[in-house]
């Protein structure tokens, strides 16, 4: 590619959900130059209303460097002491051009809630219907998250980048489900002639606490190669299903 860089402000706003008063929070700034030539980070400056106390600067080394198509994450902790909407602008500099962004963050409540040391147990809501949520297993590891941490951390989950292969990771799940009128899970599940992949859900699931409050159900993913599946096939499955998960 030729041309110019061109750095611009890909995200600001929260890091993590919920967002609290009372308690530091983290803001997050993805600079990604969108530009050819490499852009000189010359100076940074974020800026918070009065109400909103900036906890702490990130540490910008002078005349950062970012290259084509290169994205750097700049982070701020802050906090609120009273609830509301506050407005947050980042002015960059580079190249001699300045850059300003605004976002315009919401922090509510504390709940003054006690420390635990394990998930609080769930108090699911009655139904009159089960209502079941299709879920992909595929959140593992941590370069999974890549494609959320690099581009949409807005879609950062409120657990965060977390392990699905935990069981205590699954007993929140499960608290936050039935707590809200979700009861069962719909779960991608792969087969192809024995062998088999992202089960470490399921694994969790019969490992967790609160296991007895979430209803799963089998979603198979049964788009397997021409010449995989047979009837002999259905009868393993068949086997492999009653005595893994109905024990």
């Amino acid at each position: 590619p030729i041309g110019p860089s061109e750095l611009k402000v890909s995200y600001l706003g929260f890091e993590d959900c919920p967002n609290r008063t009372e308690a530091p929070c983290r803001v997050l700034a993805h600079l990604t130059n969108v530009g050819a030539e490499t852009a000189t980070l010359e100076n940074l400056e974020f800026r918070a209303p009065e109400e909103v106390q900036v906890l702490s600067q990130p540490r910008v080394e002078e005349n950062s460097r970012v290259g084509f198509e290169q994205t750097i994450s700049i982070g701020w902790e802050v906090q609120a002491m009273k609830p509301g909407k506050y407005p947050m602008s980042l002015i960059v500099q580079s190249n001699g051009d300045p850059i300003r962004t605004t976002a315009t963050l919401s922090f509510t409540p504390s709940l003054h809630l006690p420390h635990s040391e394990m998930v609080p147990k769930p108090h699911p809501i009655e139904t009159s219907l089960d209502v079941c949520a299709y879920y992909f297993p595929g959140w593992n590891t941590p370069e999974k998250w890549d494609c959320i941490r690099e581009t949409f951390p807005i879609r950062k989950p409120m657990l965060g980048y977390y392990d699905e292969g935990d069981p205590e990771c699954v007993d929140w799940q499960i608290k936050w489900a039935v707590e809200n009128g979700i009861t069962c899970f719909l779960v991608d599940w792969y087969w192809i002639q024995g062998k088999q992949h992202l089960t470490h859900w399921f694994e969790a699931y019969k490992k967790s606490k609160y296991q007895d409050d979430l209803k799963v159900a089998i979603m198979w993913a049964n788009h397997n190669p021409p010449g995989t599946h047979s009837r002999e096939d259905w009868r393993e499955v068949t086997k492999h299903w009653i005595e893994a998960y109905l024990p």
